[in-house]
Parts: C-alpha cells; sequence; structure tokens
C-alpha cells in the first residue's frame, strides 16, 4: 500500500523503490503465488506511471494467480491485466479486456468482494466508452459509485483519470433529469476533486460546498488541518500545539468526519478546492 501512497502524491520513483522492496524480500518467502502476485503488483505501479511496454511484462510473468492470505490487500493479477489491456486500447486488446472483466465480475459477485467489485465495474465503464457504448459506460459507472460511497473509496476511481469525461458526464446528466441524491453528487465531486484541476474546473465551488453542507470546523481543527498541509506527524502536530498525539487523533478525526473523507490527503485536497486552505 505504501508504494501506491508514494504514487497518488507524484512520487513516482518511490513507488518504484517501495514495490522493488516487496519484490525482493519476496523470494525468500518460498510461496510462488504470492511471488507472481508482486510481478503483478509491479505491473499496477507500471501502469500508474503510464508505462503499458514495462506493464505487460511484469503480467507475463505473474501469469494469473489469485491474492490469497496476507497479500489480500494487492489487487488480484487479472484485473491489472485487465487494465493493462484497456490501457493498450487496440481493438483486439480491448475485447480480451472486456471479456477478461465479464468473467472476473462473475467470480467477484459470487464472493460478495464490494471493493473488487467496485474497480471491475470501473474498469467495465472506461471499456464501454471506449466503445462508444456511452450510455452503458455511464450506468455502469453509476453502480460502481453507488457501492463505493458508503466506504468513500476515492483513489479506486481517481487513478483513473480516464474516468474524468465519464464522471463529468455523468454528473451533467444527473442534475439535467433532476435526479436527487446529494451524497452521491457530493461523492462524485470529490472524486473529481481529487482528480486534478482539470477534473474539478468542471465543479463550481458554490455547488461543491451547497451540495457537501459542511459543519464548520473549529479553530483548532483548523490549525490541525494547516499541519496536515505541511505532511506532519500526528506527533510533530501535538509538539506544535503542546497538545497529547491522542487529542491530535480525536481533532483529526473529526476533521475527516465534518469534510466526509477518510483519509488526510482527501482531507488537503478537498480543503484547497473549498478554500479552506492555499492552493499550493
Amino acid at each position: 500500500g505504501l508504494a501506491l501512497a508514494y504514487q497518488a502524491q507524484g512520487l513516482g520513483s518511490r513507488a518504484n523503490e517501495t514495490a522493488r522492496t516487496l519484490l525482493e524480500v519476496m523470494p525468500g518467502q518460498h510461496n510462488i503465488s504470492q511471488l507472481m502476485t508482486a510481478y503483478a503488483f509491479q505491473g499496477q505501479v507500471a501502469l500508474l506511471q503510464d508505462e503499458v511496454e514495462e506493464a505487460s511484462q511484469w503480467l507475463e510473468m505473474a501469469g494469473d494467480q489469485e491474492v490469497l492470505g496476507p497479500m489480500i490487500f494487492f489487487e488480484i493479477p487479472s484485473i491489472t491485466t485487465a487494465r493493462m489491456l484497456l490501457a493498450k486500447g487496440d481493438a483486439s486488446s480491448m475485447k480480451r479486456g472486456q471479456a477478461l472483466l465479464t468473467q472476473l465480475l462473475q467470480h467477484i459477485e459470487a464472493s460478495y468482494n464490494t471493493r473488487k467489485t467496485i474497480q471491475v465495474l470501473a474498469l467495465q465503464a472506461l471499456a464501454y466508452d471506449r466503445q462508444g457504448r456511452l450510455s452503458e459506460a455511464l450506468e455502469v459507472l453509476e453502480r460502481a459509485l453507488v457501492l463505493a460511497r458508503p466506504a468513500g473509496f476515492i483513489r479506486t476511481f481517481a487513478d483513473l483519470p480516464k474516468l474524468s469525461k465519464l464522471l463529468q458526464e455523468l454528473r451533467k446528466r444527473r442534475k439535467a433529469s433532476q435526479t436527487i441524491d446529494s451524497k452521491l453528487d457530493a461523492y462524485l465531486q470529490r472524486i473529481l476533486v481529487a482528480m486534478g484541476p482539470s477534473a474539478s474546473q468542471a465543479v463550481p465551488l458554490d455547488e461543491l460546498l451547497r451540495h457537501e453542507s459542511l459543519e464548520p470546523l473549529t479553530e483548532r481543527e483548523l490549525q490541525i488541518l494547516h499541519l496536515l498541509d505541511k505532511d506532519l506527524t500526528n506527533k510533530e502536530i501535538a509538539l506544535e500545539l503542546v497538545v497529547t498525539p491522542g487529542t491530535v487523533k480525536v481533532h483529526t478525526t473529526n476533521v475527516y468526519r465534518k469534510l466526509s473523507v477518510n483519509n488526510r490527503r482527501a482531507a488537503v485536497t478537498l480543503s484547497k478546492a473549498l478554500g479552506l486552505l492555499a492552493a499550493s
């Protein structure tokens, strides 16, 4: 997970170093399944950096392994393979990718794995869009968002920048049809904010504030927010404010709750979009 966190912050070289460290320790465990999953993870990181050919090479080494035991937090190698096929973009790869996603969805839904169902649905939306099947793409994407909203998954969508136009189109159509689900609309907009300026420009600030119905932050919570933006640890924030780390944790939890996010990166990103923090 640390490698993906680095990649999400734009620290590609550190993401690569961390991913390679995983690969170095894996052979010593004498577990072929875990080693193959580690290879697939290298492919996942490569795809996030638009290195499609490198990803293809890693995935060829990975084969088709299930994710088991302590590595369950990694993406199923077959999902990464589907990402790679869609990234290639040619007709043959798209056809294979769509077939793989259909097969994966049946398998994952049967195992009641909601998070991976969301991942596959997001990729299916991309595949349908690339095939010119916009209505199907939007229907599948909305289903993914409905499943994802309660847990607040952001990176599942934000790590697929090509979803940005689809998300904006879905938002526009929901608004035009006067579909009322303020929580889903606010969640969709938070994803657009996390995807960066080009995506979030489609979300007017006053509308975002209205949908969010944000509870005001206290003076102390605003102080915490500014220190989170400086990337300080809880212990460092505690020293800065002369409080205990436990007190910092309580205030940070309140900030997350009021902003409807679940991590500091999302809190900082949304706060900058709302003008609570100065844009960097």
